[in-house]
């Protein structure tokens, strides 16, 4: 049985193969009728991620926003001018574990994401998040290249 796409999830970093993956996901959105959100992750160590829970509900919202602006207005900037429901998240953690998490947590359909993003490893053909990623899910997974 196919499932119909209404929800696609794109992670994002600010790379070239992350912009490059949300024009397809905004794409195929357009012509499934489907939402896209973007995710930013922000790597965060456990000891990192402990001193976080100091801080208060608004200051951690400030905190984060202002972590993802640059790398979502990047983003969005060169996303095809269409008419597609377009929500921004952040996630704090690793980013394999935690795109998966917020996947099954906004129930997504579909996880589109770049081959390589901005790590050290540019010499891969698929980066290590996007393998993590597609071994850790049971969601579908398309990698742009």
């Amino acid at each position: 049985m196919i499932r119909k796409i209404t929800r696609i999830l794109v992670p994002i970093d600010g790379s070239e193969s992350s912009v490059h993956s949300a024009q397809w996901a905004v794409s195929l959105a357009e012509s499934t009728g489907a939402a896209v959100t973007l995710l930013y992750v922000f790597p965060m160590t456990e000891a990192q991620q402990v001193s976080l829970e100091d801080l208060t509900d608004e200051e951690r919202e400030r905190w984060e926003g202002e972590i993802s602006t640059e790398s979502m207005d990047r983003v969005i900037a060169e996303l095809p001018d269409v008419e597609v429901p377009i929500h921004r998240a952040v996630a704090l953690g690793e980013p394999p574990a935690e795109v998966v998490r917020y996947a099954r947590k906004d129930r997504s359909d579909l996880i589109v994401m770049g081959s390589r993003g901005t790590s050290a490893f540019t010499g891969t053909l698929i980066g290590s998040l996007s393998i993590e990623v597609l071994h850790a899910t049971d969601i579908p997974v398309t990698i742009i290249h």
